[in-house]
């Protein structure tokens, strides 16, 4: 899919907070980062919102910090909730992106 003019612009933008999330320090950078991914999300199309943030809130929901996993964590919720259209490979990756919570394994009946 060709991305717009405006959409190019707002693309530039989340690689560049997306490539700084990496080597943030402080949780109040890795929260506002967060914000700022949500921002130009809602200037993105689903399939951009997928490819493109999805895995990097998802990679929040790791961090040593509670707030930045509980941040990331509504992050999550809220960039799904914008998402009208999925495809299926999308759908899958992003899920598999998401396969965090693997590490924790339920506690089943004893």
């Amino acid at each position: 899919m060709a991305a717009g003019k405006g959409e190019e612009g707002v693309l530039v933008f989340v690689s560049l907070v997306c490539s700084a999330m990496a080597s943030l320090v402080q949780q109040s950078s890795r929260l506002r980062a967060m914000e700022m991914l949500l921002v130009f999300a809602y200037h993105l199309p689903d399939a951009h919102k997928l490819d493109r943030i999805l895995p990097y809130l998802c990679s929040m929901l790791t961090d040593e910090q509670a707030l930045v996993r509980a941040t990331a964590l509504r992050s999550v919720t809220q960039l799904l909730a914008m998402v009208n259209e999925v495809g299926r490979d999308a759908t899958f990756d992003a899920l598999h992106e998401c396969s965090w919570f693997t590490r924790f394994p339920c506690a089943g009946p004893s």
